[in-house]
């Protein structure tokens, strides 16, 4: 087994720190790719000041950058006065459809919210008991999955491009926030070479698509519900 680190391109750097974000400080995605933008502007528009003349495309980005600050500071006071009261509790009765599903075409037409269900569904035929966590500020996990002492940490990505080694980062720190026994990464895609190898050298486990596709024909008709035209 070799004790090589990986080698992280700038583009990997990038990606786990924004999980980091997303995962520890609890971003959601508009706070967290616009505070990087920001940081990536940063070090631009010192070089720019001290190597060129033009003052104006200094100032430029110069207040591009305050602009980017101030939008993530506006943004996050807004999100946090006034939309963490916004949404109503769902009345279970209302406009509530069930969806069956038995083929990997089906999948691929559900939303995230749907394939996130599907997954918890497929937990609980295997006696699980599950928790879907909330929307934003989950702390890298979807679905949470208790069995006795197993305890495993769920993200799912109903993706159409392949899933990066970003989304494996996350549900490493998730293991550790839930003090999950396993973690799980579930994705109507396929994985990245990076990604699988980071997989491996985490410990996570991961459901792709030719991994769900047997899931179907062992499990056909499985049944979801979710709510009407969310």
């Amino acid at each position: 087994m070799s004790t090589k680190k990986d080698e992280l391109n700038f583009e990997e750097i990038i990606e786990k720190f924004y999980y980091f974000l997303r995962s520890k400080l609890h971003f959601d995605d508009l706070q967290a790719s616009t505070l990087i933008m920001s940081i990536i502007l940063l070090p631009i528009t010192a070089y720019i000041g001290f190597t060129t003349s033009s003052a104006t495309m200094f100032l430029n980005i110069f207040f591009i950058t305050i602009g980017l600050d101030a939008l993530v500071i506006f943004y996050s006071i807004i999100k946090f006065k006034y939309f963490k009261g916004f949404y109503k509790p769902l009345n279970p009765t209302d406009n509530i459809k069930t969806i069956k599903i038995s083929a990997m075409e089906q999948i691929d037409q559900l939303k995230g919210f749907e394939f996130e269900k599907f997954v918890e569904q497929y937990y609980k035929s295997k006696g699980y008991q599950t928790h879907i966590t909330q929307a934003t500020h989950d702390g890298g996990a979807d679905i949470i999955a208790t069995k006795g002492n197993e305890c495993i940490a769920i993200e799912v990505k109903r993706w159409n491009k392949k899933v990066t080694r970003g989304p494996i980062l996350i549900l490493d720190y998730a293991k550790d926030e839930y003090s999950a026994t396993n973690a799980v990464l579930f994705t109507s895609s396929e994985l990245t070479e990076s990604a699988k190898n980071a997989a491996r050298s985490k410990g996570v486990k991961y459901f792709d698509r030719y991994a769900i596709q047997k899931i179907l024909r062992e499990n056909p008709n499985i049944q979801i519900t979710v709510k009407r035209d969310s």
